[in-house]
């Protein structure tokens, strides 16, 4: 376990702490109203890897409840040298709540970005009163 926030920049970023309930999922970044925040280090996948040694991977599953085109930007590089071949993931789409846009991000854009790298998209719903979605970029 490494412990870092994936984004598209190496820094430190705020991470908003929600209870203490292992597999809770209430953690979050991008959260100004949480009463309890810890400064933690943040890096991008591709200085990670390189940093670290970590051969890059043929499949990547993203799930970061709104920071997916953060993500996917700072592993562009790793995405162009055709070294990842499928990534899946979860989008968070909706209006507010970890959501994409409250990163000041879109699916279009994210679609956008995925689509410059190489990669053929298809989406899944999650159900008819879901906003998010599952995404599979394969190259």
């Amino acid at each position: 376990v490494y412990e870092y926030v994936l984004s598209d920049s190496d820094g430190h970023i705020d991470l908003a702490v929600s209870g203490n309930v292992v597999g809770a999922g209430g953690h979050s970044i991008g959260n100004r109203d949480a009463v309890e925040k810890i400064q933690v280090p943040m890096t991008s996948a591709d200085a990670f890897i390189e940093r670290e040694g970590i051969p890059p991977h043929d499949v990547l599953y993203v799930d970061a409840e709104g920071a997916e085109l953060r993500i996917i930007e700072g592993l562009s590089s790793t995405l162009e040298s055709g070294a990842c071949r499928y990534l899946s993931g979860s989008v968070h789409a909706g209006e507010s709540g970890n959501s994409i846009r409250d990163f000041g991000d879109t699916p279009d854009a994210l679609h956008a970005r995925l689509d410059g790298l190489g990669c053929d998209l298809s989406t899944a719903d999650y159900g008819p009163n879901s906003e998010n979605y599952h995404l599979i970029a394969r190259r």
